[in-house]
């Protein structure tokens, strides 16, 4: 399974400027490209930033359907502004069923070329973490030693405090809890499209983190005693 990653930094005040034309590009590369599944997610700790997954979206994508000139002038500089699209190729996942509340994020890193990469034996061993309800590894194809890991951690619990494993001397670049922004993957497969072109769609669990705020849960009713209807078949 192969993914783009990218990420995307607006101007102040220009979050929706941003949003609005990156959502506009992921609908054209679904309607012309051939496009499956595209993502924007938004930072909650951080709302002028925005992390682009799909399996389309690289620089050559973009230039090929001209985005609107808004877009260049609601991003801050480069390289801030948009990120090159970084090549990732899933390593394993791992998924809790049933699945409770969890919140999404993401961390990369860097592994030095001596140090081996975490492998799926390093993701197995967390997976009996209680506070981690899914993860998946990915490897970064487009740079060597860049390692990508999606979270779906518990509510209150960050990746810092879950204690994963240091890579080399880099820090870790934290991203969440995220949000879905928009999401422009296509409902079916269109036609002739092939059985391994699905494959590269978005995990499911990627979307389907939530917010900021739990859920909210029903308190439940109270009951006036003196008009509790009795139970007892009459004498």
């Amino acid at each position: 399974m192969a993914l783009i990653m990218r990420t995307f930094r607006s101007r102040p005040q220009q979050q929706a400027v941003v949003l609005g034309c990156l959502s506009f590009v992921a609908s054209a590369l679904i309607r012309y490209l051939g496009a499956t599944s595209i993502i924007i997610f938004r930072d909650e700790r951080d709302p002028r930033q925005f992390l682009w997954v799909g399996d389309r979206g690289t620089e050559a994508d973009f230039a090929g359907l001209s985005p609107p000139p808004t877009l260049m002038d609601a991003l801050e500089d480069s390289p801030v502004g948009a990120s090159p699209g970084c090549v990732l190729a899933l390593v394993d996942e791992y998924c809790r069923f049933p699945r409770p509340g969890y919140q999404l994020w993401s961390v990369e890193a860097c592994a030095p070329k001596k140090q081996p990469s975490p492998s799926r034996a390093d993701l197995l061993l967390s997976s009996t973490n209680p506070r981690l309800v899914a993860a998946a590894l990915y490897r970064a194809i487009s740079e060597p030693g860049g390692i990508v890991t999606f979270l779906g951690l518990a509510w209150g619990v960050t990746p810092s405090g879950l204690g994963l494993p240091k890579l080399g001397t880099a820090p870790l670049i934290v991203r969440g809890p995220l949000v879905v922004a928009c999401d422009a993957s296509r409902a079916f497969p269109g036609p002739g499209e092939a059985e391994h072109d699905r494959s590269s769609r978005v995990l499911p669990w990627l979307v389907e983190g939530q917010g900021h705020k739990p859920p909210a849960v029903a308190a439940p009713l109270a009951v006036d005693p003196s008009r509790r209807r009795s139970t007892s078949w009459p004498k």
